[in-house]
């Protein structure tokens, strides 16, 4: 099943509100993305899903894309659904890509909740990187409805 139907099913489920994509099912050396603005409990929020072999250099590039969407849509929460992604970069770059979250553009006040389901060692370390040095506005977990509901309770609305 491709990614848009998978997106169209999940959507479909939890009854979110799918109202703008970008890039649908764009190929990347063997992977596909998409980046839509979903809502939530009516909450807005982006909504970033990666599918295939994920790079460093690709995943700073979607990051950027994705914060490009937050800040067109006036949005400060984002669900990074990496669920179906397998990391192609070592440890030390989820280290890093932690304690450089500005260097994607995210500020203050946003927001990012991880959905992920490979490497959860990797993603387990860059939690607890996340967590040792007091960055709080970024989240890991392995049920998209945990990640849902972290990002409801975070920000102005909360």
């Amino acid at each position: 099943m491709r990614l848009s139907a998978r997106l169209s099913f999940y959507s479909t489920c939890l009854n979110v509100l799918c109202s703008e994509g970008i890039k649908s099912d764009e190929q990347r050396q063997g992977m596909e993305y998409s980046i839509v603005l979903t809502e939530y409990a009516t909450e807005k929020m982006i909504h970033t899903s990666i599918a295939g072999t994920l790079s460093e250099k690709v995943r700073n590039e979607i990051g950027v894309e994705t914060v490009r969407m937050m800040r067109a849509h006036q949005v400060s929460k984002a669900i990074w659904d990496i669920r179906e992604a397998k990391l192609d970069y070592p440890l030390i770059y989820s280290h890093q890509v932690v304690l450089n979250l500005a260097a994607l553009g995210l500020q203050r006040g946003d927001y990012v909740a991880v959905i992920y389901f490979y490497d959860q060692e990797q993603h387990q370390h860059a939690s607890n990187v996340a967590f040792n040095r007091g960055i709080l506005n970024i989240g890991y977990f392995l049920k998209m409805e945990d990640g849902i509901q972290w990002l409801i309770g975070k920000g102005a609305g909360a």
